[in-house]
């Protein structure tokens, strides 16, 4: 059950591993980070939960198409949010690619959830195989919601 996780999402796991490539890449070692990401939702309250455990800044790009609660639960948690117009994943305004402009501006950390591998791998790596034991394989559906794609992705693998 993903959404027992501390967040309350199914998106701790992911979010634990794509924090930490991106910590690794930097070679942090402790100070200040701007950590940078374009989501809707549970990622954004994940990742806002483990920045704020560990002392760093997040930074949430959000479309206002979202309900205002979410917005309002990252900035409780310490986020700083940015609410822009929905469009087409092509328009360069859109929530994702704003976020990653902001990453460069800020001199942060951009996770870019879309296209990490580490999501993916959090999912390989971990649920898939507990998945897998506990069920002695014995195992006839996996049923999830779908977002980004990393859960389906690293679980079938």
């Amino acid at each position: 059950m993903e959404s027992m996780n501390p967040s309350g999402t199914g998106k701790d796991r992911a979010v634990l591993y794509m924090l930490r490539q991106a910590l690794m890449r930097i070679g942090y070692s402790g100070g200040h980070v701007d950590v940078v990401e374009g989501t809707s939702g549970s990622t954004g309250i994940a990742l806002a939960y483990q920045c704020n455990a560990l002392g760093l800044q997040l930074h949430v790009v959000l479309p206002d198409d979202q309900a205002e609660e979410k917005a309002l639960l990252l900035r409780t948690l310490g986020a700083r949010v940015v609410v822009v117009p929905p469009c087409s994943i092509a328009n360069r305004n859109h929530y994702v690619h704003t976020a990653k402009r902001l990453s460069v501006d800020l001199g942060g950390v951009f996770l870019d959830q879309f296209d990490n591998p580490a999501n993916y791998l959090a999912h390989y790596e971990g649920t898939g195989p507990e998945v897998w034991q506990q069920t002695g394989g014995d195992l006839d559906a996996f049923v999830m919601s779908a977002g980004t794609g990393g859960t389906i992705a690293g679980v079938s693998r």
